[in-house]
């Protein structure tokens, strides 16, 4: 008997997704590190799309630019390599808002001032807390998976074996004891995937921060696999099993009572 669980597949999955994190959040770590040690031109400026900013002023702006290409560049270096978009400015975007892609655009004009410094300082914290949040959902949803596959390699070990000596050549009593073994592992299986239910419909929070949706992030993180819900595919399928196991037993039980 086969069946396909992608339960070890999908834990695989997560740990990558888990490292992938923890390198972006390294990597805004590095960045910070890098607009704390450059300069500022002054305290503060204009403000321009949200962003406070000053001015550069006439023949007088090599050395804004230059910082806010460096920092571009620290950025590429840093986050990058573990970002989705390949472009460093929608990265910058994609990571750290709107606001701080505008800011060191290379066709902005604006200087590195202390008030800009310090909103990208905010931008890097707001996105480290929500990177946290997701990191802990993935270390929940690893714990859940850790379960399962726990209570399904169990299951499909005890059904791969069995299948293998057939009904025909068990007594009366061996055919009892494989109906109440199936019984037990059919309502392991339910509870597996009214468990996964519950977690699906909850949310995972950081220090308070606003919680991240079980479900989003799982059609996320599964969003190329065979399955979205490899635990609830699973389990569904296994309690079928188990219950056609069970039918084709309860067949020889009657022929022979």
């Amino acid at each position: 008997m086969t069946v396909e669980t992608h339960l070890h597949q999908a834990r695989e999955r997560v740990e990558v997704e888990r490292a992938t994190l923890a390198k972006k959040r390294d990597g805004l770590e590095a960045f910070a590190d890098n607009v704390r040690s450059t300069a500022t031109a002054g305290p503060g400026g204009n403000q321009v799309s949200g962003t406070v900013t000053a001015p550069v002023a006439a023949g007088a702006g090599g050395t804004g630019v230059d910082r806010r290409d460096s920092l571009r560049s620290a950025f590429a270096e840093s986050v990058g390599p573990h970002a989705e978009s390949d472009s460093t400015l929608a990265a910058l975007r994609d990571e750290l808002g709107e606001e701080a892609a505008l800011a060191l655009a290379p066709t902005t004009e604006v200087q590195f001032t202390q008030t800009l410094q310090k909103q990208l300082l905010s931008a890097v914290t707001t996105r480290q807390r929500e990177l946290a949040v997701t990191c802990e959902a993935l270390d929940r949803e690893t714990d859940h998976l850790s379960d399962a596959v726990e209570t399904v390699d169990a299951v499909v070990e005890w059904l791969t074996t069995a299948d293998e000596q057939p009904l025909s050549e068990l007594g009366f009593d061996r055919l009892r004891e494989r109906h109440d073994r199936l019984d037990t592992y059919r309502a392991d299986c339910a509870t597996v995937a009214a468990d996964r239910q519950e977690f699906l419909a909850g949310n995972t929070s950081h220090v308070g921060q606003v919680g991240v949706s079980n479900r989003s992030l799982v059609e996320s993180v599964y969003e190329d696999f065979p399955v979205t819900y490899p635990v609830l595919s699973t389990a569904t399928r296994l309690v079928d099993v188990c219950e056609d196991a069970q039918q084709a037993v309860r067949a020889h039980l009657v022929r022979r009572a």
